[in-house]
């Protein structure tokens, strides 16, 4: 298993492990330097964003697919708004068939139960993947398909995530940020520490069209890893998540910050994230992990 502080350091080192020891192959989008059932530790899933300016990270697509999975939504209408290239992957132009949090909004209730009535339990589960989608023909199969939240000693909590298929390039940083964002969340729930976060990919990849690119994510050394700041609220208390959801809705229509939260508080910040991609008006936001990529 890979160890690391940071997915910085976890990121530039996969690509390496891709270049050195992994393999050519034709797939149906392309070709592709892949290898098999590899296995990461983030130690500190606060350092879940990634800091390489080689690697030119959307903050609104972070905050509006944590959103979109959050709020359990599957429609293409709001997850286009944060990115328009999402429409390719769907079936009928109006939702999208892999939709990660229309399968896990009626799911987390359960197992913050399961944690809550015993610290120990190995069965704080939510599968993404469904036995309905063996037969499925779509364009937007899931990727990620089980959350395993789980503790070793009682009072830390930590996430094992299962990927069937990660593109390095285009999902890895995004996937991290989201699963790291809901350990977090679900620790404060639980009344438990944060703990790690692991990342099992059974097949990993990045395309050979984005080679060049891959190679100065590699090079790129001019920057530090920061972690994010500690959340205030967690987004599984429900007037938390209703807030969430009134404030990303009304900004986003219209462009005019309204904000339900602490001016220090994370969700502030991912509020103002929406607002900027919105109105393309400069904002100013109090996480230093956030600010550093927003420059």
């Amino acid at each position: 298993m890979l160890d690391f502080q940071s997915i910085d350091s976890a990121y530039t080192e996969i690509l390496n492990i891709l270049d050195k020891d992994g393999f050519l192959n034709k797939r149906r989008n392309g070709e592709v330097k892949e290898c098999y059932h590899l296995m990461m530790c983030l130690s500190n899933p606060r350092h879940r964003v990634i800091q390489n300016s080689s690697r030119k990270i959307s903050l609104s697509m972070l905050v509006g697919e944590f959103f979109w999975i959050l709020f359990g939504r599957d429609d293409l209408d709001f997850i286009s708004f944060y990115n328009s290239k999402m429409i390719e992957y769907s079936d009928n132009g109006k939702s999208l068939f892999g939709a990660y949090g229309k399968r896990l909004t009626s799911q987390w209730s359960g197992v913050i139960e399961r944690i809550l009535s015993d610290k120990l339990t190995r069965q704080a589960v939510l599968p993404i993947i469904d036995k309905s989608d063996s037969t499925a023909m779509t364009k937007d199969f899931p990727c990620n398909n089980l959350l395993h939240f789980w503790s070793q000693d009682g009072t830390s909590l930590n996430l094992t995530v299962y990927i069937r298929s990660q593109d390095m390039f285009l999902g890895f940083p995004y996937d991290v940020f989201h699963w790291t964002m809901f350990l977090e969340n679900m620790a404060m729930t639980c009344n438990m520490r944060l703990g790690k976060y692991y990342h099992i990919m059974q097949n990993c990849h990045y395309y050979i069209k984005d080679y060049e690119k891959v190679q100065l994510i590699k090079q790129a050394n001019s920057f530090v890893s920061l972690p994010m700041n500690s959340i205030l609220e967690s987004c599984f208390d429900k007037s938390v998540e209703n807030r969430l959801i009134e404030s990303e809705s009304k900004t986003r229509q219209n462009g005019v910050y309204v904000n339900l939260f602490d001016e220090k508080s994370i969700w502030s910040d991912f509020i103002k994230i929406v607002q900027h991609r919105k109105s393309n008006k400069k904002v100013s936001l109090f996480d230093g992990a956030l600010t550093n990529v927003y420059r």
